[in-house]
């Protein structure tokens, strides 16, 4: 037969309470917090873009689409930033781009992981070389993906933006058909995970 050994809490040599157990649940929960190994995702956040906001800058100001935020737990992890961006651009020869910026703790903001050679000063942290409509694939719909792993340093609320740019208009969460889309919009979504350092 096997031995039961019944507990309500473990403590650790110094006689500090290291382990509680929940009588009701048998939950247990860790007083002191515990560590988990690097590499372990700690919280995971995410903001997502609803309706069809347009991007109509005449191609010299960047426009704030949509933003997540997330708060670290440690000045050692590191956070993993995954953006998916649907658009339309409405022109065929009408340039235009998405990039996310950051901010801790409300302060300026600045590229993530940027390509430290851009071959244009107003090109720094976009997710994808410049889009020109017409020129591609489905019409003037775009998809961008983009996944980083960024290293932030802080304890402070960071909070990732994407925005966009445009010579004529560029449409999120839309493709190329016009008007109301026969089976639905996509969904741009930015997701934010803390990763244990």
């Amino acid at each position: 037969m096997a031995s039961i050994l019944n507990v309500d809490q473990i403590n650790n040599a110094a006689g500090t309470s290291a382990v509680t157990l929940d009588p009701s649940t048998g939950h247990a929960t860790f007083p002191n917090g515990m560590t988990l190994p690097a590499g372990s995702v700690l919280q995971a956040t995410s903001g997502r873009l609803n309706g069809t906001p347009a991007v109509n800058s005449g191609g010299s100001t960047w426009v704030d689409v949509f933003s997540a935020s997330i708060t670290p737990s440690s000045t050692t992890s590191k956070i993993i930033m995954m953006v998916t961006v649907m658009a339309y651009q409405s022109s065929a020869g009408a340039d235009g781009n998405v990039r996310v910026l950051y901010s801790i703790g409300g302060g300026a903001y600045n590229p993530v992981n940027p390509n430290t050679s851009p071959l244009a000063t107003n090109s720094t942290g976009t997710l994808f070389g410049n889009y020109r409509g017409g020129d591609e694939i489905y019409q003037g719909a775009i998809q961008a993906h983009w996944t980083t792993l960024h290293e932030v340093s802080t304890t402070s609320t960071v909070t990732y933006k994407v925005q966009g740019i445009s010579e004529a208009t560029l449409t999120f969460n839309r493709g190329f058909q016009t008007g109301q889309s026969r089976f639905g919009n996509p969904v741009s979504e930015l997701v934010l995970m803390e990763i244990a350092g």
